[in-house]
């Protein structure tokens, strides 16, 4: 039978080949499609699977690391909100081959790098075995979380190594289990109150989990019911909700709960609170002491002693759910059948479903970017979109739950980013814009502005996945390695420079984009941005580096044919958030001095920073100050202006 599964893996693994999910290699397929039913039940989209893969060169044998602080991602420790204090971390190392068995070359790879890479009296500087960025900066993530929650006073410590592959695992051989049992080992003495296992996922185990779908229709018993029209206040047991909440496995139906507030479950000292009166079996019942749940649901029926509930989502009582979760999930008993109180609306109308998020969660610490999903701005590009056939993805998984191919589907980022490059001009800003940019009223406003025609967010969205269609036929080469890694630092860049080339100006204007016919975009038109792309890369130079600034001036200067590259010379920092450093009237003198006449040549202040020995930020700041003080002149093209912009002579 596990030779069957081996063969319908593989079947699984060619309808998503055909699809390209995420592109047509095969094993780049079989490693989402093996780490999206590993991480099941945490539900997380294919973009945030993705964003966490250090696959490629100096990888150290490992292709995806994942932080989880009280069943939340963690993606940016220094965005993250940690709790206070009863803080579970949890870390996924996986490994994913396609191979047809388990071999022990692999595990050697994890022994050897997890040992060095988590062993915290080296510093990652003094790391021997040369890993790629993404695996240092996964490492200093490690590094970061592990000491905020130290301080909130960890629970448990979960240290999760999985190899996976479409091998059988009754078939293990003996030496590869011994050095999975030696990492164990060696795992638990690095870490007190740790708890580790390796764990090996053949294909049986692939299939199972694949097979395990989500339930949005459930059955909830209940106490009491009082309705009004086709909305109900419920009464339901405490061990009732536990039982409504988990699935057969005894774990948290975390799809059940919007998207737009999942992110802030377990935050702070309210969960505390709750957890204290689930223990004290003397204090009054639990429903008149807690504000309860809210769900949002498109049908529902009483019968008996239970309801029905058809297309469930939890809005409002996260933490009181997981704090229930917890409880009971970790031995707890209810001797007294206290109930709690649920709130049940019964809504198909998307304006409906977004007030009442917006309004019951108004009150707690939801992060502004999540309730930015009920902007009318953003439904109004979620319709412009839709009369394209495109997906706009303003709640996460939305449309992916509704059988929506990833493909199809647009991200508020991809598409913000699209802005800051095409529209803003600054596509070297536009690689490294995060999600975390939605919670800056002056830069959300700035891309989603209300005055923007919104004609352009189509326009966008159709150039940026013609960028990337081209792109994905470019990705041939090994150099070019994984091709989301790809197209993340080469689309903005490409697609910037076809347009400008397009248009004969770098100047060109939202009209432009707005009239352009996108279909007319031909593979000859990106060939020519693309050959001078690929100039600097058979130079030695890095994807990413192309997406820096004065790379990208450096570029532009080869479009000898494209006119006013004096709107884009100017360096502007309208998303990049620069360090503040404290600068002493020495240093700035130092500058100074070390300044060579103006005009100067791109990127100055790199060689003034480098003959000082510091941070090139600090020098652009001292820079600055220069010109604030009328000591230096900003530059545009060889031409210097004052502070104010007057012509100097």
């Amino acid at each position: 039978m596990a030779r069957n599964d081996i063969f319908l893996i593989d079947g699984i693994i060619d309808d998503r080949i055909k699809n390209k999910i995420p592109s047509s290699d095969r094993g780049e397929v079989f490693e989402l499609f093996a780490v999206e039913q590993l991480l099941k039940d945490y539900d997380l989209s294919q973009k945030q699977l993705l964003n966490n893969s250090v696959d490629g060169e100096n990888d150290g044998g490992i292709d995806f690391i994942f932080y989880f602080v009280n069943g939340q991602l963690v993606s940016e420790p220094e965005d993250f909100i940690f709790p206070k204090s009863n803080v579970d971390f949890e870390v996924y190392i996986i490994s994913c081959k396609h191979a047809d068995s388990f071999k022990l070359d692999p595990v050697n790879a994890l022994y050897s790098s997890i040992s060095e890479l988590y062993d915290l009296k080296i510093k990652t500087r003094d790391l021997k075995a040369e890993y790629n960025e993404d695996l240092r900066k996964k490492r200093e993530d490690f590094l970061e979380i592990y000491k905020k929650t130290a301080i909130c006073s960890v629970n448990h410590l979960y240290i999760n190594v999985i190899y996976t592959c479409r091998g059988i695992q009754e078939e293990l051989a003996d030496n590869v289990s011994a050095r999975a049992s030696q990492l164990e080992h060696w795992i638990s003495n690095a870490f007190s109150n740790c708890c580790t296992e390796f764990s090996f996922v053949g294909s049986s185990e692939l299939l199972e989990k694949y097979r395990k779908t989500k339930k949005y229709d459930l059955d909830l018993s209940i106490e009491k019911i009082l309705s009004k029209g086709s909305h109900s206040v419920v009464l339901s047991k405490l061990s009732d909700y536990y039982n409504f909440i988990t699935d057969e496995d005894g774990n948290l139906r975390r799809y059940l709960f919007d998207s737009n507030v999942r992110d802030f479950m377990g935050l702070n000292r309210v969960n505390e609170d709750i957890l204290e009166t689930l223990n004290n079996c003397s204090s009054p019942d639990f429903w008149l002491l807690n504000n309860g749940i809210t769900m949002l649901v498109s049908k529902q029926f009483p019968v008996g002693e239970s309801i029905t509930l058809t297309n469930i989502q939890i809005v409002n009582g996260l933490q009181t759910t997981l704090s229930i979760y917890n409880f009971f999930s970790s031995g707890g008993q209810d001797k007294n059948d206290r109930c709690v109180l649920i709130k049940i609306i019964k809504s198909d109308e998307l304006d409906v479903r977004d007030s009442v998020i917006k309004a019951t969660n108004n009150q707690t610490e939801i992060t502004v970017s999540s309730l930015h999903a009920t902007d009318k701005i953003q439904r109004d590009i979620e319709e412009i979109l839709l009369k394209r056939k495109m997906y706009y993805e303003r709640k996460v998984k939305y449309y992916e739950n509704q059988g929506i191919s990833p493909a199809e589907i647009i991200t508020p980022l991809y598409l913000a980013s699209a802005y800051v490059s095409l529209v803003l001009k600054l596509p070297y800003q536009a690689v490294s814009l995060k999600q975390k940019f939605m919670n800056n009223p002056e830069k959300y406003n700035l891309v989603f502005s209300a005055k923007t025609d919104l004609n352009i967010w189509p326009q966008l969205a159709m150039i940026y996945k013609k960028t990337d269609e081209y792109l994905f036929a470019k990705k041939s080469e090994d150099k070019y390695q994984k091709i989301e890694r790809f197209k993340k630092f080469m689309r903005h860049p490409l697609a910037f420079f076809t347009l400008a080339n397009k248009f004969s100006t770098y100047a060109f204007s939202v009209s432009q984009i707005i009239g352009l016919d996108v279909k007319t975009l031909s593979d000859e038109d990106f060939d020519i941005a693309w050959n001078v792309l690929n100039q600097f890369l058979d130079n030695k130079v890095a994807p990413k580096e192309l997406a820096s600034a004065s790379y990208f001036i450096e570029i532009a200067k080869q479009f000898q044919e494209v006119k006013a590259i004096q709107s884009i010379t100017r360096i502007k920092t309208t998303f990049k958030e620069y360090r503040q450093y404290e600068l002493s009237e020495v240093f700035i003198a130092q500058v100074e001095e070390n300044l060579p006449p103006q005009p100067w040549p791109v990127g100055v202040h790199r060689t003034v920073a480098q003959s000082l020995n510091c941070p090139p930020a600090k020098v652009y700041q001292a820079i600055d100050v220069l010109i604030e003080r009328g000591k230096v002149y900003n530059q545009k093209d060889g031409v210097l202006y004052t502070k104010d912009g007057e012509t100097i002579k």
